[in-house]
C-alpha cells in the first residue's frame, strides 16, 4: 500500500487573507509556537505529515486547501537500509528497515487520526466558545438596551411627573391668585361700604389755610383790564394774519399740478420729447428717460407746444420768456427754435401772436403755421423767414399734416379733412373735403375731427363731441374707409396722436402714460416715462407738504385768535366779577373747632360718578368698534381716540378731586374749597348761583343735582336759609371764580376742549 508525505512551501492561494490563513493553519495543525509558524510560511520546504495513507492524506490536503494553503502530496517509496550488526554483518533477512526521522519535531508528530480528532475537538470548543461569547454579548447588549429603556422610561416618567407637578403648582398659584384677588375685591367692597356707611371725619381746622386779601388780589381788576387789551390786540393781529393768509391763497397764482405731458414730439434719430409746464423731458429711441431740461435754462418761463424739425435735432417751442425784452410784450407767447446741445433758444419767424398749430415739411424743412383768430395760414422757410400768408378758417383747435404734396387739415364744419395746397402762389386753396364717417362715433355725437395722423397705410383720427368734448380714437384705411374704433383705458381722453417710428403714440395731458399702438392698430404696452413719473411724484410731494404747512398755519392762527379772544373775555370777567373793596380775609377758626357743625358727605356721589365713568368708557369702546368695522383710516381713528380721551380724563379728574366742605359756625357759613382754603361769612358776603356757594374767591360746588356732594336734607335745613340771605350772582361771576381757583370743573372742561381741538387738527391735517 502506498504511503504519502504532505509537504508545504509557505504558499497561500490568491484571494485569501494571510493573517487569517496563518491563524487557521496553526489551529488545524496545533501549532502554538510563533517562531515555528513563521518558519512554515518562510518559503522553506517542510514535511508537515509523513507516512500517511491515501484517505488520511486526501482529507488533510482537502482541509488545507479550504484554508487557502497550497500544499503538496508526495508518494513515499523510500525504504530504510538495515543497520549493521555488532559483528559487522548486515541486517537480518526479512527485518523491517527503520525509517528516517521526520523533519517535524517529534513532540507533535503523532498519528493523523489523533491530530484530526484533537483539531476537531478544538474547533468544536472554539465554535462553542464563540457561540457562548456571542450569546454573552447578545445578553449583555439586551441587558444594556433594557437598562437604557428603563432609564428612558424613568426619565420620561420623571419629566411627566415634573410637568404635572408644575401644572399643579401653576393651577394652585392661579387659584391662590384668584382667591387673593377675590379677597381683595371683597375687602375693597367692604371698605367702600364701610366708608359709605361711616361718613368721613370733619376736616382738621389746624390743617386748613385761611383766605387772605392780599394786595395782588386787590389790584386784580386793574391788571385784568390791561391784559384784556393785550389779548384783544393779539386777537386782532391773529385775525389779520389769517385774512392775509387766506387772501394770499386765493389771489396768488398756484402752481399747476403736473398730471401728464402737455405735448409730445418725435426727434430726428428716434428720440422723444415730452413737454411739461416747466421742463422738457428727453428720451432715447427706446423711450427711456435720459435728461430733464428745465425751461428756465432756455430762458423761458412756460411752453405750450413743441415741434421737432426734420433732419435735425433742433425743435420749435411755443412759449413765454422769463423776462420781457424790447421786441416782446410781457406775457406774450412766441415761437422759439431751440437746440439740444448746448441748450439754447432763438426767435423763429415773425414776432407776434403764437400759432395755434404748426407742422414742418419732412423733406424741405418749411414750417406751416395755422392761426385760429383771425383765420390765417402762414408759410415759413427753413430759417424762419416768412414766405407766404393766406386767409383760411380753421377748426379750433386746428391740426395740420403735409402728405403727398398736399396739406391736410381738420375741417371746422364736420367729421372731415380739408385737402389744401401749400404752394406759394396757391397757399391755402382747398382742393377737396374728405369725410371720416365712423358709425360708432356718429352714434355718440362725435362729429368733429381733432388731431389725426398717418401710419402703416392707415389714417388715425380723434373724433370728439363739439359740446361735451367726449372723444375717441378711430382707424381708417388708406382710402378713408372706416375700419374700427381703437380701445382706450377708461377715463383716457386723447388729445394728440404722434407717429414714432413704426408705433403710434396717443397723448392725454391728464394721464402720465401714453397709449401705444403698432402699425396694424393693435394695442401694446403703454409708454411710461420714468422722468415724468418722478416729476409727478415730486410735485405731489411738494403740494402735500405745502398743503400741510398751509393747514398748520391756518389752524395755528385760528387757535391763536380763538385762544386770545377767550383769554380776553376771561380778563373781562375778572375785571367785573371781583370788587377789591369787598375783599376780606378769613377769621381764624382754630379756637372754635368744637362749635363748627360740618355737613356730612353724600354716600351716593362717588358710586354714581363711577357708574357714569364706566358707562362712558363702554360707549367709547362701542364707538371704537364701530369705527373699526367702518374701516376708518388711521388719521380719523387717531382723532377719535384723542376726542374720546378728553371726557374720560375729565371724569377721572373730577372723581379723584375733593369736593370741599361746608360748615356752620354760629350765624356764619364756613366754606372749604378743593385747595383746603377756608372762608366764612354771612349775609351779603355769601354769593350763590344754583349749586355753587362762594365767599370772595372761595367756591364750593355742592352738586350736581343727580350726584350731590352733601345730603340734600342738610342743605335744605342749614345752608339754603343762610344762602337766601346772601346775593345771587350770574354765571359770569361763577365762571370767573372757577377759572381763578382752577376748579376741577374748569380743568375738566379744558381737557375736553383741548381734546376736541387736537382731534379736529389731526383730522384736518391728516
Amino acid at each position: 500500500m502506498h504511503r504519502f508525505n504532505l509537504t508545504f512551501k509557505g504558499k497561500i492561494q490568491p484571494g485569501y487573507s494571510p493573517d487569517k490563513v496563518k491563524q487557521r493553519f496553526a489551529a488545524l495543525l496545533g501549532i502554538d509556537n510563533p517562531a515555528f509558524l513563521a518558519r512554515c510560511f518562510s518559503g522553506e520546504p517542510l514535511v508537515l505529515r509523513s507516512d500517511l495513507d491515501r484517505k488520511t492524506a486526501a482529507d488533510l490536503f482537502h482541509q488545507l486547501s479550504k484554508l487557502g494553503v497550497v500544499a503538496e502530496l508526495v508518494r513515499d517509496d523510500t525504504v530504510a537500509q538495515p543497520a549493521p550488526n555488532a559483528d559487522g554483518s548486515g541486517a537480518r533477512a526479512g527485518a523491517v528497515p527503520e525509517r528516517e526521522s521526520d523533519h517535524i519535531d517529534q513532540k507533535w508528530a503523532v498519528s493523523s487520526a489523533n491530530l484530526e480528532r484533537d483539531a476537531a475537538e478544538r474547533a468544536r470548543e472554539r465554535v462553542r466558545a464563540e457561540r457562548e461569547a456571542l450569546e454573552e454579548s447578545r445578553r449583555q447588549a439586551e441587558a444594556a438596551r433594557q437598562r437604557a429603556a428603563e432609564d428612558a422610561a424613568r426619565r420620561t416618567r420623571a419629566e411627566a411627573e415634573a410637568r404635572a407637578e408644575a401644572r399643579r403648582q401653576e393651577k394652585a398659584q392661579a387659584a391662590r391668585r384668584k382667591a387673593r384677588a377675590k379677597a381683595e375685591a371683597r375687602r375693597a367692597r367692604a371698605e367702600a361700604r364701610a366708608r359709605a356707611a361711616v361718613p368721613p371725619p370733619p376736616p382738621n381746622p389746624y390743617a386748613l389755610s385761611p383766605f387772605r386779601a392780599t394786595s395782588a388780589l386787590r389790584e386784580r381788576p386793574r391788571r385784568a383790564r390791561a391784559q384784556k387789551r393785550r389779548y384783544l390786540l393779539l386777537t386782532t393781529c391773529a385775525l389779520l394774519a389769517l385774512v392775509a393768509a387766506l387772501a394770499a391763497r386765493v389771489l396768488l397764482p398756484q402752481a399747476e399740478p403736473i398730471t401728464g405731458a402737455r405735448a409730445v414730439a418725435a426727434l430726428h434719430g428716434g428720440g422723444l420729447l415730452l413737454l411739461t409746464p416747466d421742463a422738457l423731458l428727453l428720451h432715447d429711441r427706446a423711450g427711456v428717460g435720459s435728461e430733464s431740461l428745465p425751461l428756465s435754462t432756455l430762458g423761458l418761463s412756460t411752453a405750450s407746444a413743441v415741434l421737432a424739425l426734420p433732419e435735425s435735432t433742433d425743435y420749435l417751442l411755443v412759449g413765454r420768456l422769463e423776462s420781457a425784452d424790447d421786441g416782446e410784450p410781457p406775457g406774450a407767447e412766441s415761437v422759439w427754435r431751440c437746440a439740444l446741445a448746448p441748450p439754447d433758444c432763438a426767435p423763429f419767424g415773425p414776432r407776434g401772436a403764437a400759432p395755434a398749430a404748426q407742422v414742418a415739411h419732412p423733406f424741405t424743412g418749411m414750417v406751416l403755421q395755422a392761426f385760429g383768430e383771425p383765420g390765417r395760414l402762414r408759410k415759413l422757410g427753413a430759417g424762419g423767414e416768412e414766405v407766404a400768408v393766406a386767409d383760411r378758417a380753421f377748426a379750433s383747435p386746428p391740426s395740420l399734416l403735409p402728405r403727398d404734396g398736399l396739406l391736410y387739415s381738420n375741417s371746422p364744419d364736420g367729421p372731415a379733412l380739408s385737402v389744401l395746397r401749400y404752394e406759394d402762389e396757391a397757399l391755402g386753396q382747398q382742393l377737396d373735403e374728405i369725410l371720416l364717417l365712423a358709425p360708432p362715433a356718429l352714434a355718440l355725437g362725435r362729429e368733429r375731427v381733432g388731431d389725426f395722423g398717418y401710419l402703416g397705410e392707415k389714417w388715425w383720427a380723434i373724433l370728439y363731441h363739439p359740446q361735451t368734448g367726449d372723444r375717441g380714437l378711430y382707424l381708417f384705411d388708406d382710402q378713408w374707409a372706416f375700419l374700427r374704433q381703437l380701445p382706450l383705458p377708461a377715463g383716457f381722453r386723447p388729445q394728440q396722436v404722434l407717429a414714432w417710428g413704426q408705433k403710434l403714440l396717443v397723448l392725454d395731458p391728464e394721464q402720465p402714460a401714453l397709449q401705444r399702438f403698432n402699425g396694424d392698430g393693435q394695442a401694446e404696452a403703454p409708454l411710461r416715462s420714468d422722468l415724468l413719473e418722478a416729476l409727478i411724484s415730486e410735485g405731489e410731494r411738494a403740494r402735500w407738504l405745502w398743503g400741510l404747512l398751509w393747514q398748520a398755519l391756518v389752524t395755528a392762527l385760528c387757535l391763536l385768535a380763538a385762544g386770545a379772544a377767550a383769554l380776553s373775555y376771561l380778563q373781562h370777567l375778572r375785571g367785573i366779577a371781583f370788587n377789591p373793596g369787598q375783599l376780606r380775609g378769613a377769621e381764624p377758626i382754630e379756637g372754635g373747632g368744637d362749635r363748627i357743625v360740618w355737613l356730612d358727605r353724600s354716600p351716593a356721589r362717588d358710586p354714581r360718578l363711577r357708574r357714569l365713568t364706566r358707562l362712558y368708557l363702554a360707549c367709547a369702546c362701542l364707538a371704537l368698534v364701530a369705527a373699526i368695522i367702518a374701516r376708518v383710516d388711521v388719521h380719523h381713528m387717531a382723532a377719535l381716540l384723542v376726542l374720546l380721551a378728553g371726557p374720560a380724563g375729565a371724569l377721572g379728574l373730577y372723581l379723584r378731586s375733593p369736593a370741599g366742605h361746608i360748615g356752620v359756625l354760629g350765624d356764619s357759613l364756613l366754606l372749604v374749597d378743593h385747595r383746603n382754603t377756608y372762608h366764612l361769612g354771612g349775609g351779603a358776603r355769601i354769593l350763590y348761583h344754583g349749586w355753587f356757594l362762594m365767599i370772595d374767591d372761595v367756591l364750593v360746588h355742592a352738586g350736581p343735582a343727580w350726584a350731590p356732594a352733601f345730603p340734600e336734607s342738610q342743605l335744605e335745613q342749614w345752608i339754603v336759609p343762610m344762602a337766601q340771605r346772601g346775593v345771587r350772582v350770574d354765571r359770569r361771576a361763577v365762571l370767573a371764580r372757577l377759572v381763578e381757583g382752577r376748579h376741577p370743573l374748569v380743568l375738566g372742561a379744558g381737557m375736553v376742549l383741548a381734546a376736541a381741538v387736537a382731534a379736529a387738527s389731526i383730522a384736518l391735517l391728516g
